[in-house]
């Protein structure tokens, strides 16, 4: 499958007639503002719900995209833009979602208001993230919360010297790791098949989610890998700052064996004042959402295109 979607401006795609090589490449440039955008956004939790309701929006289009390609022969001279605006619910999927401004015209062709053009596409990724985060915790929240009474459990057995009751630690950790493990399965389709209908409830229609997935349950498994590889480079950036003091005083120690001189400003950073801390540790964040916010969309994209494959072999198949 060829990933979607192309990193391109509206109007760059075409059916039949590839647009000049030129405009492709400065369309895929351009493209690179929605990236830095969203780097900058994931920076603090509003912001993230942002991105997460425009990469939503992002994995709604790819889904089209993908029905797209699989159009019949006899369609083939029909262009993406002219494939969506044929529908007013998908009118504004012939390009990339819009981080902040909104639509200059709502889907029964009428004029917007001019608090819709001026803020509607923060309003919708908002709302849109918060609705995905929400779907999200349904499906991973239970087994999250066994986790937490697992935990507990533990220490109440190691002050308490409650052994009899030892084995009741580890087995709710154990229930919790496999629903954890079915929620990852399913939480990439249930959050494409939330951003396609719109619906909270669909994320809780576990057979059909369970059903689209084993349709492509090699390349589910895979996804599901990817993302727990994500999520584990997430988390070591999380806790890697706890560590920069020790990094720190072990450069200078290799500097002074090594008999070079240490910079000063290698050394104030074992002591480093308030302001300095945060000045190092915003830099730290800003360059570690540079490799996972991509890794995170691709994520969704492969999702998306993953959803729409499943979706029309289950239409065909019956």
């Amino acid at each position: 499958m060829n990933p979607n979607p192309t990193f391109s401006e509206p109007g760059t795609e075409s059916g039949a007639n590839a647009a000049p090589v030129r405009n492709r490449i400065l369309g895929r440039v351009l493209g690179l503002r929605h990236f830095v955008l969203g780097v900058v956004l994931v920076q603090g939790w509003l912001g993230a719900l942002v991105a997460l309701g425009w990469a939503q929006r992002l994995a709604r289009r790819s889904v089209l995209h993908t029905w797209w390609l699989g159009r019949p022969s006899t369609r083939q001279d029909l262009s993406f833009e002219r494939f969506c605006v044929e529908d007013a619910a998908t009118r504004d999927l012939h390009h990339w979602p819009r981080w902040i401004l909104g639509e200059p015209t709502t889907p029964d062709r009428t004029r917007s208001s001019l608090a819709g053009r001026l803020l509607g596409g923060l309003c919708r990724n908002l709302v849109g993230g918060g609705i995905a985060a929400v779907g999200a915790f349904l499906l991973l929240g239970p087994s999250e919360l066994f986790w937490a009474t697992s935990w507990y459990a533990g220490w109440q057995n190691s002050f308490n010297k409650g052994y009899e009751h030892a084995w009741f630690g580890p087995s709710v950790f154990a229930l919790g790791l496999v629903g954890f493990a079915a929620g990852m399965v399913l939480v990439p389709f249930a959050l494409t098949r939330l951003a396609v209908t719109g619906r909270l409830r669909t994320v809780l229609e576990w057979r059909l989610l369970w059903r689209l997935a084993s349709r492509r349950w090699a390349a589910s498994a895979a996804l599901a890998s990817l993302l727990v590889l994500t999520s584990s480079a997430a988390l070591v950036v999380k806790v890697l700052p706890g560590f920069f003091p020790q990094m720190d005083e072990a450069r200078i120690h290799r500097l002074e064996m090594a008999g070079e001189p240490v910079p000063e400003a290698l050394r104030q950073s074992i002591s480093p004042t308030p302001s300095q801390a945060l000045q190092r540790i915003q830099r730290y964040h800003l360059f570690a959402a540079l490799g996972l916010f991509p890794a995170f969309l691709l994520g969704r994209v492969v999702a998306a295109r993953l959803y729409a494959g499943a979706v029309v072999e289950g239409i065909r198949s019956g």
